[in-house]
């Protein structure tokens, strides 16, 4: 039985502990420990400090109790690896040929990014470690699917925005932009692979790159797709259609 109920987001933030002023801020960059930590640094004073979770950091609470987790968002292992469902739709899964595309992806990537989708955070994984690159930020509309990769492995990588990709507003403007935000590479998700690209041009620093999984399959419909609409208005081909 689907259950809705109502929420609120909720901002968490840590003051700081020196001046008791200012607000501390993840820097962006974790320590690659077992255990999760997350340095700060305080935008008034400058103190540095290190917690095991990144601040500021939204929740959701209903009338009674927090929510953490949207039960419509889960993580599933099977046979070591992890399975991403949304809605009872398989949306993403880190088998070793996923992660090694996204490992290549990233290495095409440097200075600052912008992902739009954050998955099992993959991408993002590889982008933290790549020394080309000097700053990652991902868009995440599903506040449900931070929660749950949270709890699932600990900690989130990078800095993160829950918003909308397509309506946010954006000061910054980025090197390279990775989207993700469809649920597979097929001819029907072409059309919205075209929005993410018109839409990162917002974003785009001059010289930029825009990328996305599954993006040479993507030029590859629309061109072929083109071609075709060109053939038929020189009456070269016809088009079935049932």
């Amino acid at each position: 039985m689907e259950i809705r109920k109502a929420v609120k987001p909720i901002r968490v933030r840590q003051t700081c502990e020196e001046c008791k002023e200012g607000e501390m801020f993840f820097t962006g960059t974790r320590f690659p420990t077992q255990d999760p930590k997350f340095p700060h640094q305080c935008d008034e004073c400058g103190h540095e400090a290190i917690f095991r979770r990144e601040y500021p950091t939204i929740e959701f609470e209903d009338i009674e109790k927090k929510i953490h987790i949207d039960r419509d968002v889960e993580i599933l292992n099977q046979n070591g690896f992890d399975f991403l469902w949304i809605e009872g739709e398989l949306w993403m899964w880190n088998i070793p040929t996923e992660e090694k595309a996204q490992k290549e992806m990233s290495d095409k990537m440097t200075g600052d990014v912008l992902v739009a989708g954050y998955g099992l955070g993959v991408v993002q994984k590889y982008l933290m470690d790549n020394e080309n690159v000097k700053s990652v930020t991902t868009i995440e509309s599903n506040p449900g699917v931070i929660e749950e990769c949270r709890r699932h492995y600990g900690l989130i990588y990078g800095n993160l925005i829950i918003d909308n990709f397509y309506t946010v507003t954006l000061d910054q403007k980025f090197d390279c932009i990775y989207g993700d935000v469809w649920i597979d590479i097929s001819t029907g998700n072409a059309e919205e692979y075209l929005q993410f690209k018109k839409r990162a041009k917002d974003f785009l620093k001059e010289g930029g790159r825009v990328l996305a999984w599954g993006q040479d399959f993507f030029e590859y419909v629309i061109a072929n797709t083109k071609k075709m609409v060109e053939a038929q208005t020189m009456g070269l081909c016809t088009i079935e259609t049932e």
